[in-house]
Formats: C-alpha cells, sequence, structure tokens
C-alpha cells in the first residue's frame, strides 16, 4: 500500500509539473494542498476519514477543487498563467458546488454501507456518531442541494436556460435515493456506489454540455 501511494504520488508530481508549465503556480498551490488533503484523510496523527469529517474534504477537493482546478488549467492556455484572477471566475465556483455535493453522496453512501463494520474497527464516521438516519438526510440534503443549483445558475447568474439539463438524470437520482432510503443490508448497498458514480458523470456531462450551448 505504502508504495502504491509514493507511486500515485509520483505520477501526480509529474503532472502537476507540466501543468505548472500551462498554468504557472496556482498550480503548485493546488497540488500541494490536495496532496496534504489526501494525507489528513487516511493517515497522520489524527486521520479526519475516522473522525467523522471526511465529507467536507471530499466536497472541497473532490468537488470544487477539481472542477475549478480544470476550468483554471484551461483557462490559462488561453488567458496566459499571468492573468490568474481572470482565470478564476466566481461563476466556476459556483458551477462546482453540485459535482462537489454528489461527490459527497458516493462517500455517504459507503458510510451506511460500513456503519457495522466501522464500529467494531472503532471508526467514527458521521454516520456511525449520528446514526444511519443522519447521514441517509445528509444525503437527501445534498442531493436536493445539487439539483436545485442549476435553477440559480440561471435564474441568478445569468447562465442560459440550457444548464437545467442536468434535472433530465432526475429519475435515475430517484431510484439511488429510494434504494439508500430502504435497504438495510450489506450487500444491497455495494451497486449503490457505483450507481451514484454514475448518476455524478451523467449530471456533470448533462452540466457541461448545458455550459458548452451558447447564451
Amino acid at each position: 500500500m505504502r508504495t502504491t501511494i509514493l507511486v500515485s504520488y509520483g505520477i501526480a508530481v509529474l503532472c502537476g509539473l507540466v501543468l505548472t508549465a500551462i498554468a504557472g503556480w496556482p498550480v503548485i498551490v493546488i497540488g500541494l494542498l490536495s496532496i496534504l488533503a489526501s494525507w489528513a484523510y487516511s493517515a497522520g496523527p489524527w486521520p479526519f476519514g475516522r473522525h467523522g469529517f471526511a465529507d467536507p474534504l471530499f466536497f472541497l477537493f473532490f468537488g470544487t477543487v477539481s472542477v475549478i482546478g480544470t476550468y483554471y488549467v484551461q483557462a490559462a492556455t488561453v488567458l496566459g498563467p499571468g492573468n490568474w484572477r481572470d482565470a478564476l471566475p466566481f461563476d466556476a465556483v459556483a458551477v462546482s458546488l453540485p459535482i462537489g455535493a454528489l461527490i459527497t453522496n458516493i462517500l455517504i453512501i459507503d458510510d451506511i454501507r460500513d456503519r457495522d463494520f466501522d464500529v467494531v474497527k472503532g471508526k467514527n464516521t458521521i454516520a456511525v456518531r449520528f446514526g444511519k438516519g443522519w447521514s441517509r438526510a445528509e444525503f437527501l440534503c445534498l442531493l436536493a442541494f445539487a439539483y436545485l443549483t442549476p435553477f440559480w445558475l440561471w435564474l441568478s447568474l445569468g447562465f442560459p436556460a440550457w444548464v437545467l439539463l442536468p434535472l433530465l438524470t432526475l429519475p435515475f437520482a430517484g431510484m439511488v435515493t429510494h434504494a439508500v432510503w430502504t435497504r438495510e443490508r450489506f450487500h444491497d448497498l455495494v451497486p449503490m456506489t457505483p450507481r451514484m458514480a454514475m448518476l455524478t458523470v451523467a449530471y456533470a456531462v448533462c452540466l457541461s454540455a448545458g455550459l458548452a450551448v451558447p447564451g
């Protein structure tokens, strides 16, 4: 495991060097913070993942930072690495939020599924600390946030109505939500993790397509 982690970090650093040449020093900052977050999640003297603080890390780094960083690198290729303020508009931050919510829901499903095992291991996830009901409520709130955000992007931030395309994935979201709320057994919840991941990808594709349509 240690070797795999070091190799993964090494590949990430090499990729980061290439991206830094394209987009400048902000890539180094994003990379270092991301490595620190991954270390804090599972290692260190007080692993966040074992103490119920993994959710905000997932939301921030797998959601917002990933989307904003991707946008920045692409924008910097047009604007130049010296114009980093123009390459990080608030719109990019706003678009990243629903992705962060859906990504976090993948973790929440895992925590609900693994709760009984985590109790034995002494891993204090939110599902362990507050119960499955709390985690299911958190799941529903984040899902609602993700599907309400396109309306905010359209009505308040001036995006075209095409930004509502992610609503096409609502039936799939309903199926996943029903399963998360009604299934209790470990084996019944196992398929929900990849399905939530597929929902996130489908939502992101629809959102990207909506953003690509001229206003």
